[in-house]
């Protein structure tokens, strides 16, 4: 169950009644601008570079879609 506070429920339950489709997690570790671009960074233990899931849990795979979905430089790295 994600945790709310009284405001950010308000918010949610809005967004969502409004036909938004809204993530509370999921979201990368990083953002990142330089020189006028953007860039995602999600970032995982090394252990999990070659897992099926690559560490990702459902929330971030679904987040890091969306984001290359729509054009923007998502990058996950393994340390």
């Amino acid at each position: 169950m994600t945790y709310f506070n009284k405001r950010e429920r308000k918010i949610y339950e809005d967004l969502i009644y409004d036909g938004w489709k809204v993530f509370h997690k999921g979201f990368p570790d990083f953002l990142c601008f330089k020189d006028g671009k953007v860039k995602f960074i999600e970032v995982k233990k090394m252990s999990y570079k070659f897992s099926w899931k690559k560490g990702l849990s459902k929330h971030q795979r679904e987040v890091i879609g969306l984001l290359r979905k729509y054009g923007f430089d998502v990058e996950v790295i393994y340390v």
